[in-house]
Protein backbone atom coordinates (compact mmCIF):
# COMPACT_ATOMS: atom_id res chain seq x y z
CA UNK A 1 0.00 0.00 0.00
CA UNK A 2 1.79 2.99 -0.86
CA UNK A 3 1.18 6.59 -0.11
CA UNK A 4 3.00 10.04 -0.36
CA UNK A 5 2.81 12.25 2.73
CA UNK A 6 3.55 16.21 1.69
CA UNK A 7 4.71 18.81 4.49
CA UNK A 8 8.13 20.15 6.05
CA UNK A 9 10.82 18.66 7.74
CA UNK A 10 10.33 18.86 11.85
CA UNK A 11 13.27 16.04 12.63
CA UNK A 12 15.87 13.98 11.42
CA UNK A 13 17.24 11.49 13.36
CA UNK A 14 20.42 9.57 13.08
CA UNK A 15 21.04 6.26 11.69
CA UNK A 16 20.56 3.34 14.33
CA UNK A 17 21.36 -0.29 14.16
CA UNK A 18 18.94 -2.76 15.71
CA UNK A 19 19.67 -6.08 16.37
CA UNK A 20 23.09 -8.24 16.04
CA UNK A 21 22.31 -8.38 11.89
CA UNK A 22 23.15 -4.47 11.80
CA UNK A 23 19.82 -3.70 10.52
CA UNK A 24 19.71 -0.05 9.54
CA UNK A 25 16.52 2.41 11.10
CA UNK A 26 16.50 6.27 10.26
CA UNK A 27 13.07 7.98 11.60
CA UNK A 28 12.26 11.52 9.71
CA UNK A 29 9.34 13.57 11.11
CA UNK A 30 6.89 15.19 9.08
CA UNK A 31 4.52 18.17 9.85
CA UNK A 32 1.68 18.06 7.52
CA UNK A 33 -0.19 21.42 7.41
CA UNK A 34 -3.91 22.01 6.72
CA UNK A 35 -6.49 22.68 9.93
CA UNK A 36 -5.06 19.37 12.26
CA UNK A 37 -1.36 19.35 11.38
CA UNK A 38 -0.26 15.58 12.09
CA UNK A 39 3.80 14.69 13.54
CA UNK A 40 4.61 11.21 11.67
CA UNK A 41 7.55 9.42 12.16
CA UNK A 42 8.69 7.87 8.87
CA UNK A 43 11.45 5.01 9.30
CA UNK A 44 13.72 4.45 6.20
CA UNK A 45 15.85 1.37 6.50
CA UNK A 46 18.76 -0.19 5.26
CA UNK A 47 20.52 1.77 1.96
CA UNK A 48 18.03 4.58 1.81
CA UNK A 49 18.89 5.66 5.37
CA UNK A 50 20.99 8.20 3.40
CA UNK A 51 18.58 9.54 1.40
CA UNK A 52 17.74 11.58 4.49
CA UNK A 53 21.07 13.36 4.38
CA UNK A 54 21.80 17.04 3.91
CA UNK A 55 17.88 17.20 5.33
CA UNK A 56 17.27 20.57 7.35
CA UNK A 57 14.27 21.47 9.40
CA UNK A 58 11.97 23.25 7.65
CA UNK A 59 12.05 22.01 4.21
CA UNK A 60 8.95 21.23 1.84
CA UNK A 61 9.31 17.41 1.29
CA UNK A 62 7.04 14.71 -0.13
CA UNK A 63 7.64 11.25 1.05
CA UNK A 64 6.55 8.21 -0.40
CA UNK A 65 5.79 5.52 1.85
CA UNK A 66 4.26 1.97 2.56
CA UNK A 67 2.16 0.77 5.21
CA UNK A 68 3.63 -2.49 6.35
CA UNK A 69 2.30 -4.86 9.40
CA UNK A 70 3.06 -7.67 10.90
CA UNK A 71 2.44 -10.12 13.64
CA UNK A 72 4.36 -12.10 16.25
CA UNK A 73 4.44 -14.20 18.84
CA UNK A 74 6.54 -13.42 22.30
CA UNK A 75 7.61 -16.40 24.54
CA UNK A 76 4.26 -16.46 26.32
CA UNK A 77 1.94 -17.10 23.46
CA UNK A 78 0.83 -13.77 23.24
CA UNK A 79 0.66 -12.48 20.02
CA UNK A 80 1.27 -9.03 19.22
CA UNK A 81 0.51 -6.50 15.85
CA UNK A 82 2.97 -4.35 14.77
CA UNK A 83 2.23 -1.28 12.12
CA UNK A 84 5.17 0.97 10.65
CA UNK A 85 5.45 3.27 7.98
CA UNK A 86 8.55 2.75 5.49
CA UNK A 87 9.70 5.47 3.44
CA UNK A 88 11.32 4.78 -0.10
CA UNK A 89 12.04 8.48 -2.07
CA UNK A 90 11.87 11.68 -0.52
CA UNK A 91 11.63 14.65 -2.91
CA UNK A 92 12.89 18.57 -1.55
CA UNK A 93 10.40 20.76 -3.16
CA UNK A 94 12.25 23.61 -1.44
CA UNK A 95 14.69 24.86 0.15
CA UNK A 96 15.19 26.76 3.70
CA UNK A 97 16.77 29.94 2.97
CA UNK A 98 19.60 30.69 5.33
CA UNK A 99 19.24 33.05 8.29
CA UNK A 100 19.15 36.69 7.07
CA UNK A 101 19.12 35.84 3.41
CA UNK A 102 16.28 36.65 1.59
CA UNK A 103 14.33 33.80 -0.48
CA UNK A 104 15.26 33.16 -4.03
CA UNK A 105 12.80 35.83 -6.18
CA UNK A 106 12.91 35.60 -9.99
CA UNK A 107 12.23 39.46 -11.12
CA UNK A 108 13.61 40.99 -13.88
CA UNK A 109 12.08 44.45 -13.62
CA UNK A 110 15.08 47.02 -13.51
CA UNK A 111 15.38 49.09 -9.87
CA UNK A 112 13.79 51.91 -10.09
CA UNK A 113 14.66 53.43 -7.07
CA UNK A 114 15.85 56.82 -6.84
CA UNK A 115 19.04 56.12 -4.70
Amino acid sequence: MSNQIEGSVHHVGQTEERGSNGFKVRVLVVKTDGDYPQTIPVEFTQDRVSKLDGLKPGQRVTVSTDLRGREWQNSNGETKYFLSLNGWRIEVQDEVPEPGRPSPVADDKPDDLPF
